[in-house]
């Protein structure tokens, strides 16, 4: 594998009087995210949930069972004039009755036109769905720490490039200094070699400002302390070995929203298996125990006792319900057709976001190679225009404009290592090699 390293090596950051702090690693941040981070960690509990709901019992397999016990005290005026020889009259004032249940029961759905094997199959495919998502979410993760970690290392980079434009000012500000001093200079030059200075001074302030937010998001995306100090040692090492056709190839086998979406299409056609089954009749067996005593001081029978066992099976059927089971149905077909859609919606996009990454990526190749000779160029005509103004063969403007074209050629040929190194970053995520390649960064 081609490998282009060296555009930033060794970018070790000290605080003035303080010992130097411990380099946050590529791997290390890495690690931190997939360990840390919020949104993995919400990804992670829905797949316990998933693997939680994938159950026989969750799919209608297994018997309900149940318990109740009842016991209820009355106590009433009664009056009753009977129909008897004797016409006997029962005037009774606050009449106790006593009553007391305790039962089992058991109900076991033994068929459902097959819905149950439907539902198991349907809970199974929403696991590997929420491993697909947690993945995606790994993902997404791994792709903004490196995003956010090489955003680090260019801030840090252009810092560079500015201090050392900042050390050509100041040089040049000496220099028109003695020349004003001795005669040589108008004070005019002394006072806008000062300006300049000025000017690249703001420019570096400004830069340490979107360094430290560049570690603000870093540390942010590491769920740490977002104030923390981030101090980084790595190398941006580009691999300029990647194909398009292997690329778009591994999308459609690797690719985890693509195999999500696939699993999500298998779940629609499940669940319109699971409705359509309730079109068969359904049949349960049950069974049950239970013991019940009533006790009353009105009425033919003072005490009543009963104990014991029951079975049975029962089978009910759907025959009509406004049409509802229809409805369903149909609204289960259309769902499996917007998935259908979606997917290849998705295979369409992935193809369009490859091939324009692709050219990117090959795009900003070529970029580092015309501006890593740019940079050559302009950082000789720098050192020439230093010279001739050194000696007095040339005006302030004529070094300042080689400075400027300096620092533009550096900063172009930063960026494009930087835009490459995106390029690579995404096109690896499209693919779904990216956890593959950074397993061990």
């Amino acid at each position: 594998m081609k490998k282009f390293a060296g555009f930033i090596t060794g970018l070790l950051l000290f605080w003035s009087g303080c010992n130097a702090q411990d380099v946050l690693s590529l791997s290390e941040a890495i690690k931190v995210a997939l360990e840390n981070n919020f949104a993995i960690k919400i990804a992670a509990n829905q797949k316990a949930i998933s693997e939680n709901n994938y159950t026989l019992g969750n799919a209608g397999f297994l018997p309900i069972a149940g318990a109740t016990s009842i016991q209820n005290f009355a106590s009433n005026d009664t009056y009753q004039e009977r129909n008897d020889a004797n016409k006997t009259i029962i005037d009774i004032k606050g009449a106790e009755s006593q009553q007391f249940n305790v039962g089992t029961a058991v109900n076991w759905v033994i068929f459902d036109g097959l819905g149950m094997f439907r539902t198991y199959e349907r809970l199974s495919e929403q696991q590997q769905s929420s491993n697909y998502q947690l993945k995606i979410t790994m993902e997404n993760t791994i792709s903004d720490v490196l995003t956010i970690y090489y955003s680090v290392a260019l801030e840090n980079e252009r810092i560079k490039v500015l201090n050392n434009s900042l050390q050509l000012s100041e040089r040049r500000t000496d220099i028109a200094k003695n020349k004003y001093e001795i005669g040589k200079a108008s004070k005019m030059e002394y006072l806008a070699a000062q300006v300049d200075y000025n000017s690249d001074k703001t420019l570096l302030i400004n830069q340490e400002q979107l360094l430290y937010q560049a570690k603000v998001d870093l540390n942010r995306l590491l769920a740490r302390e977002v104030a923390a100090e981030v101090i980084i040692n790595d190398t941006i090492t580009i691999n300029e070995s990647l194909l398009l056709e292997a690329l778009l190839e591994s999308a459609n086998l690797k690719n985890p929203l693509l195999l999500k979406s696939q699993r999500d299409l298998n779940i629609a056609h499940l669940q319109l298996r699971e409705i359509k089954s309730e079109r068969s009749p359904m049949v349960s067996l049950n069974s049950g125990y239970s013991k019940g005593r009533n006790s009353s001081q009105v009425g033919f029978s003072a005490l009543t006792q009963t104990s014991g066992f029951y079975y049975g099976i029962s089978a009910s059927l759907n025959l009509f319900n406004g049409f509802n089971l229809n409805r369903r149905i149909e609204n289960a077909r259309i769902q499996t057709q917007i998935v259908n859609h979606t997917i290849d919606d998705l295979k369409l996009s992935l193809q369009a976001d490859i091939n324009k990454m692709y050219n990117k990526y090959t795009t900003s190749l070529d970029l580092i190679n015309i501006e890593r000779q740019n940079l050559g160029v302009a950082k000789e005509n720098e050192n020439i225009a230093l010279d001739r103004y050194t000696l007095g063969n040339s005006t302030p403007l004529e070094l300042r404009e080689a400075q400027i074209n300096a620092v533009a050629a550096e900063s172009r040929l930063i960026n494009a290592a930087f835009s490459t190194k995106l390029a690579e970053i995404e096109l690896l995520r499209l693919s779904g090699r990216l956890i593959e390649s950074y397993s061990n960064p």
